[in-house]
């Protein structure tokens, strides 16, 4: 009990408010390159055709990578949280597309140079034909018949359908003294943590290893996915967390960047490092959650919430191997109704793909909702 009541300084809090922090962007390695990302400016189509002749020749630029190199030399990112362990449908995605974009920001190519400055000047070079095809931006839209597929292989947009029942919340709403129906709507977010995502690499060719900085929420499970991502073995990875400059939960799944600092270290056998700017982070950082619950309660005068139903509609965006897209709504709540909260109940939660950044972590704006209703 003495810490009670106390003013406990963090652990790193001196070293961090005296400056002499350690984050991705401070790593300075002999030799170390910068990469930069080529993005799609649309929302979903075809890729045509990828030519990145005139960015190989400018001075400075060691490599230029695309989905078809990427595709033969890796393994499909493993998912955070893959969606057909839970009924739902599972996605398997490389890095980087080979024949298709599915929204704003996805990454197409990504340059190495001597400097960001070059690497960001070649993404100019690279040209990149597309042609736009349909795309769905909301998740409602999404369910209705003959709305484009995110993924055409699913034959829908429904990448999982889960009901839960407990009792006869029919009767027990028909038998209620009042019924309170509603609709609660969170909007689509982002977190923005003051150091955005970063990461670098260096490989040691004589003795088979690979050392990866990142700013990770998750370094064990990373340095699993990362190992095989590459097909290599995973004691032949080093995974370090230096100091991260906040996260929200936006860092814990594995992005395609990571794998592309570390596969572009590898093949090059130079150090190499990348620093997301602010407006790649809000386009491709992962967004939290967009969905909608609507609900009906049937209540007594004195209080007792006799029956719940619930319809949740949710999107996971088009990526959710990177992010899980998971539906959730806790039935945890911030108020105690008079007598106690038991219920008979019901919910229907359907998640979809659309044509937008993938969604992340976003547990706390599903206990949230009961509060609402509640309320």
């Amino acid at each position: 009990m003495k810490y009670v009541g106390q003013s406990i300084p963090g652990l790193p809090t001196r070293t961090l408010v005296s400056g002499h922090g350690t984050y991705v962007a401070d790593i300075r390695l002999p030799g170390m390159c910068a990469m930069a990302v080529l993005r799609s400016p649309y929302a979903h189509a075809r890729i045509v055709s990828i030519d990145a002749t005139r960015a190989e020749a400018l001075p400075g630029v060691r490599a230029v990578v695309t989905g078809r190199e990427l595709q033969a030399a890796t393994n499909p990112v493993p998912p955070a949280a893959d969606p057909a362990l839970y009924g739902g449908k599972g996605l398997a995605v490389h890095a980087l597309p080979t024949h298709r974009v599915r929204y704003v920001g996805e990454p197409v190519a990504a340059v190495v140079a001597d400097d960001r400055y070059g690497a960001s000047r070649a993404l100019e070079l690279v040209d990149v034909v597309y042609e736009e095809l349909p795309a769905v931006t909301d998740p409602e839209m999404a369910l209705r018949p003959g709305a484009a597929l995110v993924e055409p292989s699913w034959g829908d947009n429904v990448m999982i359908h889960k009901e839960f029942a407990q009792g006869d919340p029919e009767r027990a709403l028909r038998e209620a003294d009042g019924v309170v129906r509603g609709m609660v709507k969170a909007h689509r977010y982002v977190a923005s943590p003051l150091e955005p995502r970063a990461y670098a690499a260096s490989y040691d060719p004589y003795a088979d290893s690979l050392t990866v900085w990142s700013s990770t929420q998750n370094p064990h499970p990373f340095r699993v996915f990362l190992a095989e991502t590459l097909g290599i073995p995973e004691q032949n990875i080093k995974v370090i967390q230096p100091h991260v400059g906040g996260g929200f939960g936006e860092k814990v799944p594995t992005f395609p960047e990571e794998v592309l600092v570390a596969y572009l270290a590898r093949k090059l056998e130079r150090p190499i490092r990348w620093v997301e700017e602010r407006i790649e982070h809000f386009l491709a950082g992962g967004h939290a959650r967009e969905e909608k619950l609507e609900f009906a309660a049937g209540y007594r005068r004195d209080g007792r919430v006799l029956g719940l139903t619930v319809r949740i509609v949710a999107t996971s965006g088009s990526r959710p191997p990177f992010v899980g897209g998971r539906c959730r709504t806790s039935p945890r709540t911030a108020f105690r109704p008079p007598t106690r909260f038991r219920t008979a109940g019901s919910s229907s939660s359907r998640s979809s793909p659309t044509s937008v950044p993938g969604t992340g972590t976003g547990r706390s704006a599903g206990r949230r909702r009961p509060s609402s209703w509640t309320e």
